[in-house]
């Protein structure tokens, strides 16, 4: 009978220490250049070795195969999003003794095709996928992935549903995201509040409606900044620092900055810093995103967390269990997982004047 591999065999393979590899196994690995090359090289050794319950070059006659089509593989394993989705799959997908197979929009380094990726599934036996839809998914793979839908392929979408799929959705609770971050800064006294955020996709675009609908039934005066700043009817693009300091240098400056996902808050965060401001007594911070709670940037971050684990917990469940609980909600709303506040050192009551020096921003501006 072959030996398990074990996280020690990982960490010799990878040439990193076992506490390293049980970061990058778990999602608690930071983010940067260094920390790519070192979380690819992890996953690659889990790859190579066979490593149980994660990645396997084919499974067992007769255990269950489900595969994760993701757009960008590397950006997947450096961020906190991709490694803690995975852990959530994998969590369920031992319980049902099932193996998890990794796709992406680039095959050995060609964009994927219809036949290449039925080839693909077919030659893992793998007959469920679980799509994470995003911006970064090409029209074309989407159409891919509904023509083995109809060719029989079962489909599970994360955070939103083409039109046309017949398959269930699971998402995170991002109306009331939007509410909670709002809510806590409002109990705090906050009345002038900013919103920074990436360039907008659907999603974004509907979570900044509902916090803008929630700002006008509060009273609250909102400010929108990067990636949602309106410029002659387009869509500005600032960086942090430009964001900031121009919400900042306004007649009337927020007292509290929202952001939406992990980059924004720590770009935001260091920003803030680079500006002289202290957080929270001159301005307060919160963030909706993914960012696990011994992952914050100079300080923990105040968040609403999205359920990331629960996610992939419940796209691979809806595979595994009975095909009636799959088929119901194939037609059905999406699957919204609740959000959570996690307060943190980045919240407190509204300052009415800052002492960060307005001239300071100006100038930075």
């Amino acid at each position: 009978m072959a030996r398990r591999i074990t996280i020690a065999d990982i960490a010799r393979y990878a040439g990193v220490s076992p506490a390293t590899v049980s970061l990058v196994l778990n999602g608690k690995y930071t983010q940067g250049q260094t920390a790519r090359g070192t979380a690819e090289r992890v996953w690659e050794a889990a790859r190579v070795l066979g490593y149980r319950g994660r990645i396997r070059t084919r499974p067992e006659p007769g255990a269950p195969a489900i595969g994760l089509l993701i757009a960008d593989r590397e950006s997947f394993f450096t961020t906190y999003y991709g490694p803690r989705l995975l852990k959530g799959m994998w969590h369920v997908a031992d319980e049902y003794n099932a193996h998890l197979f990794l796709f992406s929009d680039r095959m050995e380094g060609h964009p994927v095709t219809f036949d290449y990726l039925r080839k693909e599934l077919e030659s893992r036996r793998v007959n469920d996928l679980v799509v994470n839809v995003n911006n970064n998914l090409s029209e074309s793979l989407l159409d891919t992935v509904e023509a083995l839908a109809i060719g029989g392929t079962r489909i599970v979408a994360l955070w939103r549903r083409p039109k046309s799929w017949f398959a269930p959705c699971v998402a995170p609770d991002d109306e009331n995201a939007a509410l909670l971050m709002l809510s806590h800064l409002f109990e705090l006294g906050h009345r002038r509040v900013a919103l920074v955020a990436t360039e907008p996709d659907e999603r974004t675009l509907l979570i900044t409606e509902r916090f803008a609908a929630a700002a006008r039934e509060m009273g609250v005066d909102l400010a929108l900044g990067e990636g949602l700043f309106e410029k002659g009817g387009r869509w500005g693009v600032l960086d942090d620092d430009q964001a900031v300091a121009r919400l900042l240098g306004c007649s009337s400056p927020p007292t509290a900055i929202a952001t939406l996902y992990d980059g924004r808050a720590i770009g935001v965060t260091k920003a803030l810093r680079s500006l002289g401001c202290r957080v929270p007594d001159d301005i307060s911070l919160i963030s909706y995103g993914n960012m696990p709670e011994n992952r914050p940037a100079p300080y923990p971050i105040t968040m609403v967390q999205s359920p990331i684990e629960q996610i992939g917990e419940t796209a691979v469940r809806l595979l595994v269990d009975s095909e009636s609980s799959y088929s119901a909600c194939c037609t059905g709303p999406p699957i919204r997982l609740p959000v959570a506040l996690r307060v943190g050192a980045t919240t407190g009551p509204a300052s009415k004047a800052g002492p960060y020096s307005r001239s300071r921003v100006l100038r930075a501006f």
